[in-house]
């Protein structure tokens, strides 16, 4: 079967997985932190590996494009990327034991400029790969990996962040901007907002 047709399958599959995941994380919440980690590690998980599958076969499904300096580029976002990706998820708990893991929210770290780093990461991981392979399929589809992205950011606070938490993460909304931060003013974002968990 063709690569690029895989790869779409292996997306279609992982953003069926987040949308079930971030319309149930709600719900999940009332279960306690436990059940909470558990089942949105399963469903976020999921979504996440499907979506690697994703990148593995568009990336080498070809044919590619040839610029190295562009290449570097796209190397460097990747993992720059990669590394607010995993910061984030350090910050949140996920990345730590069920019994350290909590619903609350930090605005600390990257949480502190944008309400959503995760999402910003993971548009520089679909861009630094597509930039990095210059794989034809991939950077055509780039529009609609960063679409579904911006997508889920609103998604999660639709129906998870402000049925979980109201005005308090309302609050949060107008002191942080939802994906892209605003560097003029990074000092001014206040620290004191402690009240969700995110996968």
């Amino acid at each position: 079967m063709d690569p690029t047709l895989i790869g779409i399958f292996w997306f279609g599959g992982g953003a069926i997985f987040l949308t079930c995941y971030t319309i149930s994380n709600h719900p999940l919440r009332k279960l306690g932190k436990d059940i909470c980690w558990l089942a949105g590690g399963i469903l976020g998980g999921s979504g996440m590996v499907s979506f690697i599958m994703a990148w593995v076969f568009l990336a080498a499904a070809g044919p590619y494009y040839h610029f190295p300096l562009l290449q570097m580029l796209g190397g460097v976002l990747f993992v720059s990327a990669l590394v607010l990706y995993l910061c984030a998820m350090f910050y949140v708990g996920r990345l730590r034991q069920p019994k350290n893991f909590s619903l609350t929210l930090s605005s600390e770290g990257p949480y502190r400029h944008v309400r959503h780093p995760q999402a910003l990461a993971l548009c520089g991981l679909t861009l630094g790969l597509g930039l990095t392979t210059l794989s034809k399929p991939l950077l055509f589809g780039l529009p609609i990996w960063i679409g579904f992205w911006v997508l889920y950011a609103y998604m999660e606070e639709r129906f998870d962040l402000i049925p979980s938490y109201g005005s308090r993460y309302q609050q949060y909304c107008r002191s942080t901007p939802r994906l892209f931060p605003a560097f003029k003013d990074w000092k001014a974002r206040p620290t004191n907002f402690r009240h969700r968990a995110k996968g």
